[in-house]
């Protein structure tokens, strides 16, 4: 009776290569640290909405 190569590295518990992993998570972690990159870069000439001082109430007196 002939076994099967999965069937033997099964029985033997032989490690499973996988070919390319490692390229592969490099380029995910590159990819992902170019994206962290890009988006806490900002352009330095435009200004936010959310940048300008909240207008006081002038009932407040904190002029």
């Amino acid at each position: 009776m002939k076994i099967s190569g999965y069937l033997r590295r099964m029985i033997w518990s032989d490690k499973v290569v996988v070919r390319g992993a490692r390229t592969l998570r490099s380029l995910l972690c590159a990819l992902f640290i170019a994206l962290i990159a890009l988006f806490f870069t900002s352009p330095v000439g435009q200004v936010s909405v959310h940048d300008k001082p909240l207008p006081l109430p002038p009932e407040l007196g904190l002029e």
